[in-house]
C-alpha cells in the first residue's frame, strides 16, 4: 500500500470513528435529557387498597425507567397499586431515595435481605444466583408478595393508552394474563419440559408484563428449574420465562389463562412498533434503542 492509499484509509477510518462517536454522544445526551424530564415529573402514591401487588426488579441504569413505567400505568389506568421493588444489587442510596420520592409508599427489597433469605432456603443453588435478576424476581414473588394477584412489570415497559385488558383482569376471577413474545425465549426445550414436568410449555410467554394469581407461583417448580440451570449454565442463558410457561401449562385445565391483544406489543424489530393505537410496549433487546422515542411520547402525554 502506497502512502496515498494509506492516508485515504486512515481518513476513512477516522471519519467513520468520529461519526460513530458523535452518534453515541448525541444519544447519551438525549437519554440524559429524557431521564431529567422523568425525574422532574410529579410523584405518585402507591396505595395499598387492591388485591394486586406489582413486583419489579430494577437496577442503577434502569430505575428511572421503572418510575416512568409505573407513572404511565397509573396515569392511563387511573388507578394505583402497591409496588414491591427488588434491588438487583446495583441500586445506590440515591437511586432508592429517588424511587421512594417518586413512587410514594413503594417497598424496596435490599440486597442484604435477599441474600440472607436465600441462604435460609433448602436449595443452596438459589444463593448461587443471587445476582441473577431473572431468578431473584421469581423467588421474590414467592417470598415477599402478600396479595391474591401479582403483576410482574419490567422497567422497560411503557403504557400509551388505557390498559383495558389489564384492568379487566385485575377485576376478574381469571387466573393469569401475559404479553405475547415474538419468540419462545426459554431456558429449556419442549422435549426437556415434557421429561421434567410432563407438559409442553405455553407458547411465547414474555415475563415483562404478566398478571398471575399468587397461588399458582411454585417454589418447587422453581427449585427444579434452577437445579437444571446449574447443569447447563455454561451453554444457556437464564431465560426463566420457562418458569411461567410451565406454570401456565400445568394450570390451564382448571384456570383461565389469557394473552393480551396485539395492542400490547413485544416487537421483534422497529417496523413492528406502531404508536397510534398501542396500549403497551415492552422494549426488548432488538428494539431497546427505540425506548427513548417511546419515553418522549409518554412524557408528552402525562405531563
Amino acid at each position: 500500500m502506497n502512502n496515498r492509499n494509506l492516508v485515504i484509509s486512515i481518513l476513512v477510518w477516522t471519519i467513520g470513528y468520529l461519526k460513530d462517536f458523535y452518534r453515541k454522544l448525541k444519544e447519551k445526551v438525549r437519554i440524559e435529557r429524557v431521564k431529567k424530564k422523568v425525574l422532574d415529573t410529579s410523584p405518585v402514591y402507591c396505595k395499598d387498597k387492591n388485591f394486586i401487588e406489582i413486583l419489579s426488579v430494577t437496577s442503577h441504569d434502569d430505575y428511572w425507567k421503572l418510575i416512568l413505567c409505573v407513572k404511565s400505568f397509573f396515569y392511563f389506568s387511573k388507578q394505583t397499586f402497591p409496588i414491591f421493588i427488588v434491588d438487583d444489587g446495583t441500586l445506590t442510596k440515591q437511586d432508592s431515595d429517588l424511587l421512594k420520592s417518586h413512587l410514594i409508599g413503594c417497598k424496596i427489597l435490599e440486597r442484604k435481605k435477599i441474600e440472607m433469605d436465600l441462604s435460609r432456603l433448602k436449595n443452596k443453588n438459589f444463593l448461587l444466583f443471587k445476582n441473577n435478576p431473572y431468578v431473584v424476581k421469581k423467588i421474590a414473588s414467592i417470598l415477599y408478595t402478600k396479595k391474591d394477584k401479582v403483576l410482574f412489570l419490567d422497567s422497560d415497559v411503557l403504557f400509551f393508552n388505557y390498559p383495558d385488558e389489564l384492568i379487566d383482569w385485575s377485576n376478574s376471577q381469571d387466573s393469569s394474563i401475559f404479553i405475547k413474545d415474538y419468540q419462545n425465549a426459554y431456558l429449556i426445550s419442549d422435549i426437556e419440559s415434557k421429561y421434567l414436568f410432563k407438559v409442553s410449555q405455553f407458547s411465547k410467554v414474555n415475563s415483562g408484563l404478566i398478571g398471575i394469581k399468587r397461588n399458582l407461583l411454585s417454589l418447587k417448580l422453581l427449585n427444579k428449574l434452577v437445579n437444571f440451570y446449574t447443569l447447563v449454565q455454561l451453554f444457556r442463558t437464564a431465560q426463566l420465562q420457562s418458569y411461567f410457561a410451565i406454570i401456565f401449562a400445568l394450570a390451564k385445565a382448571g384456570n383461565k389463562i389469557k394473552t393480551f391483544s396485539k395492542r400490547y406489543i413485544v416487537p421483534e424489530k422497529v417496523e413492528d412498533i406502531m404508536y397510534e393505537d398501542v396500549v403497551c410496549i415492552h422494549y426488548v433487546r432488538p428494539v431497546r434503542h427505540e425506548y427513548i422515542k417511546g419515553a418522549e411520547i409518554v412524557l408528552k402525554k402525562i405531563t
